[in-house]
């Protein structure tokens, strides 16, 4: 989870809304550890759906907002970003055919 000082200004707890805490979000380790992958995937996920990038058919999940320039995501999308990897071909599968040996 993210780790900011207990003293948010005003404008950010309303961003966080009455009932979330900076404390109740999902930082880029809590999403990779959803996907069983690290938190450098998750900022890979984002930059790759940028217009133009493998992902900008299907983008990952933007995040809900930012805190010192890292990503944060509400608990409840949980499902929603396990959704988007499912959708997702992984890697080694499909692909291009073994040769014959």
């Amino acid at each position: 989870m993210i780790a900011i000082a207990d003293t948010l200004s005003s404008d950010v707890r309303a961003q966080l809304g009455e009932n979330l805490t900076v404390e109740d979000q999902l930082d880029r380790a809590a999403v990779g550890a959803l996907l069983g992958v690290g938190a450098a995937a998750i900022t890979n996920y984002m930059a790759l759906s940028n217009p133009g990038c493998q992902y900008a058919h299907d983008p990952f999940p933007a995040p809900n907002g930012r805190f010192g320039g890292r990503p944060y995501w509400h608990p409840d999308r949980a499902d929603e970003i396990r959704a988007w990897a499912a959708r997702q071909p992984r890697v080694g599968v499909g692909g291009r055919p073994k040769r014959n040996a």
